[in-house]
């Protein structure tokens, strides 16, 4: 399969060039196909890899650029001491694969972002992830996430809690949900797909795979559901 070499530098986008220099290891992992009712618990998720960065679309290759995903952090070497997390992700999923109602949270999101935060479009980056909904990726200094890794993930919960708060506003909705037609802000995971990797699973009438792709923010508003598919399905 044929990967995009772009690939690697749009996964690691919110890093500084010198951050890109010193924090050049990253944890890869990859899970098989799994029922469409089911999400991906972390056991599912097969031979662990520490990286090179630079190395990461050789990885790709061997798992054909399917469910692969790397960690959240990444490493300044091969201990672990060093690590540096990001970027700050905002998961909306429909349990039911309702992908026009999580469209619309997501715009009402990316607006949440906007206005109580300040958040400039330069700062944000939004994908479909081919199956259930929608990553909104930010970038960690816009919301001054900084700090050791203990104070980089607490201000994460916090800020996540904070915008699902927001976004529950008049809506009799409760835990994670943000809309009544099944909508949620996921919990932040371990492990984020790839970008322009392909996301595979078995439905009833057998497998399904889409690509997770980028949306440009500048048309984002005028994005319907339908033509988001289509594009994620022929990448």
């Amino acid at each position: 399969m044929r990967i995009s070499k772009t690939s690697k530098e749009s996964d690691f986008w919110w890093l500084t060039a010198k951050e890109k220099r010193k924090y050049i290891y990253v944890e890869l992992v990859y899970h098989k196909p799994f029922g469409e009712e089911n999400d991906a618990p972390s056991s599912v998720f097969m031979n662990p890899s520490l990286v090179e960065v630079k190395n990461i679309n050789q990885w790709r290759q061997q798992y054909q650029n399917t469910n692969v995903y790397r960690s959240l952090k990444v490493w300044a070497d091969k201990s672990r001491k060093d690590a540096l997390s990001g970027p700050f992700i905002i998961d909306i999923d429909n349990e039911s694969e309702n992908l026009s109602d999580a469209l619309v949270v997501t715009k009402k999101a990316v607006e949440c972002l906007r206005n109580s935060y300040g958040i400039k479009d330069d700062d944000i980056h939004i994908f479909f992830t081919g199956h259930k909904g929608f990553n909104l990726e930010i970038h960690p200094s816009a919301l001054k996430i900084r700090g050791t890794v203990e104070e980089q993930e607490n201000k994460t919960q916090r800020i996540r809690k904070e915008v699902i708060r927001k976004l529950q506003q008049g809506k009799n909705v409760k835990g994670n949900s943000v809309s009544e037609r099944g909508t949620l802000i996921d919990s932040i995971h371990e492990y984020v797909r790839l970008h322009y990797s392909l996301n595979k699973w078995i439905s009833k009438t057998g497998k399904i795979a889409r690509m997770k792709i980028e949306l440009p923010i500048h048309e984002f508003n005028n994005l319907i559901i339908e033509k988001i598919i289509a594009k994620s399905e022929r990448s």
